[in-house]
């Protein structure tokens, strides 16, 4: 197998141009020491917010300012070490950037305390006294929204003094992952020793027409994370039961609901996205798994053989500038404004593709407010990896287009529809590939691409995590223990009940959850990929059935950033995120590629 080349030895071509963030070091030193030195013009404000409306405002004016200014510095130093985790150097920047980041998040944290105090009637006369603090609005009223869940000064300040303690479940899953779990590498028909990762298996070798490497790099996998299933497992239960005791005592009716409340999603949303469509798109799941097993000729498939490719000796490659014409065109029914942004990510080297040592392997978009975000990929030239880049370039825009017309504060993508601009842009990639694919082989391949990555790795898997979150929250929430061989069952019933009998449930797949972060983030984060993906389909219908219309509305949406409540946003899509038909939608959309699928293979 080819060894990865050092960073330096890469082609500048493949790689980003950080020097539109800093262009020299000493530039990015002396951001550091600007931030260091701002943060007293806004805690110079501390305990004067009740003063007046001006006071409120300058106070607010002048965080965002620190907190862009912060935002180009952190941006930086994370991109570094996306780039080379294993720079000596990196990693001091990224660790400075990290205690700085935490030093203006404590100072300014009064400002949330002393908003919350002020007396409703207070926050309704400044609001009509000033009218620059309009724009912070659905800010203020956000925070005012937190009062009724907020416990007594003295309890904050306990709580807060506890950080450490609190987050003690999640320093020990990255303790345990970074310190004891090892993967042992793996060979592929060649003799070729291959490395296993989480990332590298779950986006690229179970993907490989080798299932000897395959089965091989899924059993290192599992026997990796089973040496620490214990220790992982209490980890998990420890945060889980963290999370119901703190709900409990903010006064949420459960810990699903104190989630809901951070990602300012209604409850029918947030369980009908997970109920609908379980039901509705697992019958069509298991005709896909029947046919995936007839083709492949296998008497069962595990969990190593579910995105496995339907024909292994047919694999098109495609060079960077063919992918970027075919992401330009696929993407074009956006709009001019839309396409503009795509072309320059490609001219002005926004995306990073090289595969040097150190780089990460998860596919990444990062972006600083004051300049413009960067995508962190490899490319390997194969259809996978033009879909990836599409979708990473759906964040592009969306960061893009929130910053430059948002304030900073009002410019943070709201997290349940983060995946939708990105897993719009995927599924207009695949659409337009099945709708010029006149060779039946490529129309196959682009259909089983549409199911296994755009559905499978955005929605399906995302769906039974969320679905797992979700038992065990409620589990915590009515005081039941939770041992890792509860873990275990849970897991493991949730993939029976899904697959039925098409999927082989082993102890390796009820293991699947201790792979994964997600599960110690607050607010949760799968179902954002399965919302993500849901509601792109329904935006893709409206594109399809009113064009430009549509797609003008879809560009406004992604201006307003974080200015807008999820249901709000896509409100102005035309969307209505309450109604059940648009998941319902995705799930049929999901039952006719498979029926074309299955009537390609007949």
């Amino acid at each position: 197998m080819q060894s990865r080349q050092n960073r330096t030895e890469s082609p500048e071509a493949l790689l980003w141009n950080l020097r539109e963030v800093y262009a020299t070091r000493d530039e990015w030193e002396t951001d550091v020491r600007h931030v260091e030195e701002a943060i007293s013009t806004v805690t110079t404000y501390q305990e004067r917010l009740a003063e007046g409306a001006a006071v409120c405002l300058t106070c607010l004016r002048a965080r965002d300012a620190l907190q862009a200014r912060l935002d180009k510095v952190t941006c930086y130093a994370g991109l570094l070490m996306l780039a080379d985790a294993t720079s000596p150097d990196h990693q001091a920047l990224y660790g400075r950037a990290g205690m700085l980041a935490a030093e203006v998040t404590a100072a300014l944290g009064f400002i949330q305390n002393e908003i919350a105090a002020l007396p409703g009637e207070t926050i309704t006369t400044y609001l009509q006294e000033e009218p620059g603090l309009e724009t912070y609005r659905r800010q203020i009223e956000r925070v005012r929204a937190r009062r009724d869940h907020m416990l007594s000064e003295e309890t904050e300040a306990a709580l807060a003094a506890l950080g450490d303690t609190l987050d003690a479940p999640w320093n020990l899953y990255q303790q345990i992952n970074a310190a004891d779990v090892s993967f042992a590498p793996v060979r592929d028909a060649a003799g070729n020793e291959v490395p296993v990762s989480v990332g590298g298996f779950l986006l690229y070798l179970i993907q490989s027409p080798d299932r000897e490497l395959r089965q091989q790099a899924w059993e290192s996998l599992s026997a990796g994370i089973g040496g620490h299933k214990a220790a992982l497992g209490t980890t998990l239960a420890t945060f889980l039961q963290r999370n119901a005791t703190l709900a409990r005592l903010r006064r949420f009716d459960s810990t699903v609901d104190m989630h809901l409340s951070e990602l300012q999603v209604p409850p029918v949303v947030y369980h009908n996205v997970l109920d609908i469509l379980y039901d509705e798109l697992a019958p069509h799941m298991r005709r896909l798994m029947r046919l995936r097993q007839r083709v492949l000729g296998l008497p069962s498939l595990h969990f190593c053989d579910v995105l496995a490719p339907l024909e292994p000796d047919y694999d098109p490659a495609y060079a960077l500038p063919e992918a970027e014409q075919q992401i330009r065109a696929a993407l074009a029914s956006l709009g001019e404004e839309y396409s503009v942004i795509i072309a320059t990510a490609f001219r002005d080297r926004w995306i990073d593709v090289a595969d040097n040592v150190g780089k990460t392997d998860i596919p990444m978009t990062m972006w600083a407010y004051n300049v413009h975000p960067f995508i962190a990929t490899v490319w390997h030239g194969r259809l996978y990896d033009v879909s990836v880049l599409a979708h990473e370039l759906g964040h592009v825009v969306h960061g893009t287009l929130s910053c430059q017309n948002q304030i900073i504060s009002n410019s943070e993508v709201g997290l349940f529809l983060l995946e939708t601009p990105s897993t719009l842009n995927q599924l207009l990639h695949g659409l337009y590939l099945l709708e010029h694919a006149t060779d039946p082989r490529l129309r196959r391949c682009v259909l089983q691409h549409l199911l296994d990555v755009v559905f499978s790795i955005n929605m399906i898997f995302g769906l039974l995590e969320a679905r797992f979150e979700r038992s065990l929250a409620n589990m915590a929430d009515a005081h039941q223990p939770i041992t890792t061989e509860v873990l275990m069952q849970v897991q493991g019933q949730l993939f029976e009940d899904f697959y039925g009998e098409t999927l082989v449930v082993d102890e390796r797949l009820k293991l699947v959850w201790a792979l994964f972060p997600h599960f110690y983030y607050n607010p949760p984060r799968w179902a954002t990929y399965v919302a993500g993906l849901a509601y792109a389909c329904a935006i893709v219908e409206a594109l399809r059935t009113e064009g430009p219309a549509a797609a003008e509305r879809w560009v406004r949406a992604l201006k307003a950033g974080g200015s807008l409540a999820p249901v709000d946003l896509m409100q102005v899509t035309g969307i209505d995120m309450t109604d059940p038909e648009p998941l319902r939608s995705a799930a049929r959309l999901f039952g006719r590629l498979v029926t074309e699928l299955e009537q390609s293979l007949d």
